[in-house]
């Protein structure tokens, strides 16, 4: 049998808090500036998303000194059965993606140790001196995190992919919405005024967290 330490869906969080993710460097950092949002917020979000066909690139994070990404929004390939893990941090609503959707115009990030090697150092340095218009567009995919056995210590197992600017999808490229048990009535009425209800499955969180 083939070892699933990844997904063939591309999940989005919608109950990512209101925080200031330049200062977030693991998981345990994001509870302590803020909680994930409501689920009644988080599944407005989702229709907002859904009703547009549009993820919003509204996050940046810091690098290095001086280095700033550019606007992104991002997916995490994270195996359906740990979905659950994530939920402390950014909340019970979820919409999945294809993986072709993804791959073809998001790019997987790149971990960086906070304490760099030397030669990291060095590369983020002359990055903020002299940097091409290549290396500056690569610097939007670098994450910086500890690597830590317990998982409230890194970030490396949030296994992210980014999009710099807005992602416009088609509702085709959405796989599956998983959402609070009670507000699968009103999704399931959402998707099929958009005629799309056989072509996503709509799967509750209370199903994942008992699986």
């Amino acid at each position: 049998m083939q070892q699933r330490y990844y997904s063939k869906i591309y999940w989005h969080f919608t109950g990512s808090p209101n925080v200031n993710w330049h200062l977030v460097k693991n998981p345990e950092d994001i509870n302590k500036y803020g909680p994930p949002k409501a689920d009644r917020a988080s599944y407005e979000i989702l229709l907002r998303i859904l009703d547009t066909k549009k993820l919003l690139a509204k996050s940046t994070e810091k690098i290095g000194e001086g280095i700033i990404t550019d606007k992104f929004c991002s997916t995490t390939d994270i195996p359906f059965k740990d979905l659950v893990t994530h939920a402390p941090y950014y909340g019970k609503v979820a919409i999945g993606y294809k993986a072709h959707a993804i791959q073809k115009c998001f790019m997987p990030v790149l971990y960086l140790p906070l304490h760099h090697p030397p030669f990291v150092k060095s590369v983020l340095n002359e990055a903020t001196v002299n940097s091409s218009e290549l290396t500056r567009y690569l610097l939007n995919f670098l994450k910086i995190t500890n690597f830590e056995p317990e998982e409230k210590e890194s970030l490396y197992r949030e296994r992210e992919w980014r999009h710099i600017g807005d992602f416009n999808f088609d509702m085709h490229d959405v796989a599956a919405i998983v959402v609070p048990e009670c507000y699968i009535p009103s999704i399931v009425e959402f998707l099929v005024s958009r005629q799309c209800v056989h072509n996503i499955s709509v799967i509750a969180w209370e199903f994942i967290e008992q699986a």
